[in-house]
């Protein structure tokens, strides 16, 4: 029931409003009346000998369970901290292949699938598009540079002819047309610009994979690639200085 002075919008608002919102069951109807008379209940009860009894003795009941679940949660932390210690040592004497963990191979195995991918990905684009040419990418922008570039002809066609049949006078007449393409100037552009995106994408994961995977494999590497990730212990004392207020020399 929405008040009366409300116009129809807001009533309907306020119909879908409390269809989707949860609902309050009140069992008695004077609810002023109820809450006022609980309110002194409670005050009346906290002021005599025996509620304040009562409401002490409620809290003390309570002080067994509150020591049970913190020795409970004690017991739960010191497991969860033997477990880790247990893992970790197991972890140390554990040396699978590359010298190292598991991550580090995982790492490099995502490196070449990268690798992988950015070449699948060419091999796609010049199957589809470059019509078995690797290098279409190329030889388009080369093209369209040097004032050679054919509408007619070429990947991206942009005159074309096509072929309309039509009935006329119970015959089916064959109709040749010429067509112009203007989606295939902007398809030249974006997929001469995602081939040569494509080709930096390979270049840079082939030389990352290669770095990483020789990093890894030689402990020397690893070493100074941890290195790079450590400040410097000249940094470490300009920190401990300039906390202090001490000026570095």
């Amino acid at each position: 029931m929405a008040p009366p002075e409300s116009p129809d919008s807001w009533v309907h608002y306020y119909h879908d409003y409390c269809y989707i919102q949860d609902k309050l069951r009140i069992f008695d109807m004077n609810v002023r009346k109820s809450i006022e008379y609980e309110a002194r209940q409670r005050a009346g009860a906290d002021y005599t000998p025996i509620g304040r009894f009562h409401k002490e003795d409620s809290n003390y009941h309570w002080s067994p369970r509150i020591m049970y679940y913190q020795k409970r949660s004690a017991k739960a932390a010191l497991t969860s901290l033997a477990n880790f210690i247990r893992d970790f040592l197991e972890a140390k004497r554990k040396r699978l292949f590359f010298g190292s963990s598991l991550a580090t191979l995982c790492y490099v195995v995502t490196k070449w699938l990268e690798v992988i991918n950015a070449f699948g990905q060419l091999y796609m684009l010049s199957c589809f598009v470059g019509q078995g040419d690797y290098f279409w990418g190329y030889h388009l922008l080369t093209t369209v540079v040097s004032g050679k570039d054919d509408p007619n002809t070429g990947i991206f066609p942009r005159i074309v002819l096509c072929d309309v049949a039509r009935f006329a006078l119970a015959n089916l007449h064959q109709e040749h047309m010429q067509c112009v393409l203007m989606l295939n100037f902007i398809n030249e552009k974006i997929y001469t610009f995602l081939w040569f995106w494509i080709v930096f994408v390979a270049i840079a994961s082939t030389f990352s994979a290669i770095r990483y995977t020789v990093a890894l494999v030689l402990p020397m590497y690893r070493g100074l690639i941890a290195d790079n990730f450590l400040p410097t212990q000249d940094v470490l004392f300009s920190n401990a200085a300039a906390e202090h207020g001490v000026r570095p020399t």
